[in-house]
């Protein structure tokens, strides 16, 4: 019994050498390398499809932080500034903003009332009316 069965795998592996020929030896050599070949392109397009746009996100990052952090210190020094204004002021400016609020009035109807333009400039009509800024119409 156990003769049979080493001469029938002997002749299972004799019909497999016979079967090869020099081309399809070739063939099974290069096979393997070519699969390695196609997974590396593989990984590689996928490994710089998805680093390249995040470089570019992360210049682009930068390029805001940058200009959020220079527009937080311009916030800053005019914060500062109105600061160092505010103390200067001979009243507090809260107070005409309590008289208006007793008045009910906004800070535009006041203006407008007395004759102010919002942006900062005296309306022309109240110099004709002889109207002053501290006298109500």
């Amino acid at each position: 019994m156990g003769g049979k069965r080493r001469a029938a795998g002997r002749t299972h592996k004799n019909a497999r050498a016979r079967s090869r020929s020099p081309r399809a030896g070739a063939e099974a050599e290069i096979f393997p390398w070519l699969v390695c070949l196609g997974c590396l392109f593989c990984a590689l397009y996928l490994f710089l499809s998805s680093t390249v746009p995040a470089l570019r996100e992360r210049k682009d990052l930068s390029h805001k932080d940058k200009t959020f952090l220079k527009a937080l210190q311009e916030t800053r020094w005019q914060t500062e500034d109105l600061r160092i204004r505010r103390a200067d002021l001979p009243h507090d400016p809260t107070s005409i903003l309590v008289a208006l609020d007793e008045l009910g009035l906004t800070p535009e109807e006041a203006m407008s009332r007395f004759g102010i333009d919002p942006s900062g400039r005296q309306d022309p009509r109240s110099k004709q009316n002889g109207t002053r800024p501290g006298k109500p119409r």
